[in-house]
């Protein structure tokens, strides 16, 4: 499966002089879309106008202006992408106004949040569905580079109020659900809920914990971060591993590039991403589509509901489906580019997203399916 990302370099000198752009969206599938993020590159529009470094665009629909976020990918201080988000029906096409404004840009709501916590060193993040975290320093050498779930009941942002809860006296531990969700998940030394690793000589390799981060961007739609692990070893080479976690408002699944980089010429390095095996769970794979699923009870306590993890590969060529002690793996081969992207992520029953497995299971086949069918983007002068 082949990634096709839903981008439009913008050329166009519409924008200048208080004029607007008009951006159609079109909805290519006969599958209803929700919460599609639309991506817009303004690499195009500042080469063609470099006037237009600095200055604030935004985003209307129906001459009312919606949720949208401009994001500097380079740290250079001019945003490189535009995005904002909105729904389609099957076939449903779209417009939104592009304007541009010398003040400051409106301020939203954020429904998404990245942060590092102390003391622990952990860093974590959310949206508005889901929270995730990968563990720091403070649990070295019971923890590996494993994510953890934090399943969540409400539409709000919790990730400070629950580490918080923590410090408090008496201790309000976010192991319990207090009506927001509660983390119930295990991970241990395993990838937990889609982190990767390397095979090497037929055996599951992972990093330790990441020494050190860097935000990209933190909402209102999207939150996007770095982790660089350093100390991979492959028998006496040592490999640095990069992910980059993009987690988008009403998503469940995260979209998480890997880099593993040596000193030493690493040739045909074969990635593995895991989802760490519980009891009585069901696996559900389509080789076709490169996706895998684990689905069962969240805990041994059956009043807290069902959990599903998943991960869906973007290979070219089918990925190859195993398991070993802790994991349930799907391994694609990094054809000596030593990058891998994937998305993984996770539903629980009573945040009221995904009432079975079958609805987990149809979420994650339309999600594989609309990377193949991205949203159809035209921009023309208004």
């Amino acid at each position: 499966m082949k990634i096709i990302t839903t981008i439009l370099i913008i050329i166009s000198a519409a924008m200048l002089h208080g004029q607007t752009l008009t951006v159609s969206v079109g909805n290519p599938s006969v599958r209803i879309r929700q919460s599609e993020t639309i991506t817009l590159d303004l690499q195009g529009l500042y080469q063609s106008y470099p006037e237009y470094r600095g200055k604030n665009i935004s985003v209307a629909e129906s001459g009312k202006q919606i949720v949208h976020q401009l994001i500097d990918e380079n740290f250079d201080g001019v945003p490189d992408i535009l995005i904002f988000q909105s729904s389609f029906k099957a076939k449903e096409k779209k417009k939104f106004t592009l304007l541009v404004s010398a003040g400051p840009d409106k301020e939203y709501s954020a429904l998404v949040d990245g942060r590092f916590v102390l003391p622990r060193q952990d860093f974590a993040w959310e949206n508005d569905r889901i929270a995730f975290r990968v563990y720091g320093s403070s649990l070295a050498g019971d923890v590996k580079n494993g994510t953890d779930v934090w399943n969540k009941r409400v539409r709000y942002p919790i990730i400070q109020k629950w580490y918080a809860g923590e410090e408090e006296v008496p201790k309000r531990s976010y192991h319990q659900d207090h009506g927001e969700g509660a983390d119930y998940f295990s991970v241990g030394k395993s990838l937990g809920c889609g982190s990767a690793g390397v095979m090497w000589k037929g055996s599951l390799v992972q990093s330790g914990l990441f020494a050190f981060y860097r935000v990209i961007t933190n909402g209102p739609v999207r939150v996007s971060f770095e982790l660089y692990y350093p100390k991979m070893m492959l028998d006496t080479i040592e490999v640095m591993e990069i992910k980059k976690v993009t987690l988008d408002a009403g998503s469940n699944l995260n979209k998480i590039e890997e880099k593993f980089i040596s000193k030493t010429p690493l040739n045909d390095l074969t990635a593995a991403v895991g989802l760490v095996k519980r009891k009585n769970i069901i696996v559900s794979q389509n080789p076709k589509q490169n996706w895998m699923t684990v689905w069962g009870l969240t805990t041994a306590d059956s009043a807290v509901g069902y959990l599903g993890t998943a991960v869906v590969m973007n290979c070219d060529n089918p990925c190859v489906a195993s398991e070993d002690t802790l994991h349930w793996l799907l391994s694609a081969s990094l054809e000596k580019k030593s990058a891998l992207t994937y998305y993984t992520g996770a539903g629980w029953t009573l945040s009221g997203d995904y009432k079975n497995e079958t609805e987990w299971k149809s979420y994650i086949e339309s999600f594989a399916a609309s990377i193949d069918e991205p949203l159809l983007i035209t921009v023309s002068k208004k």
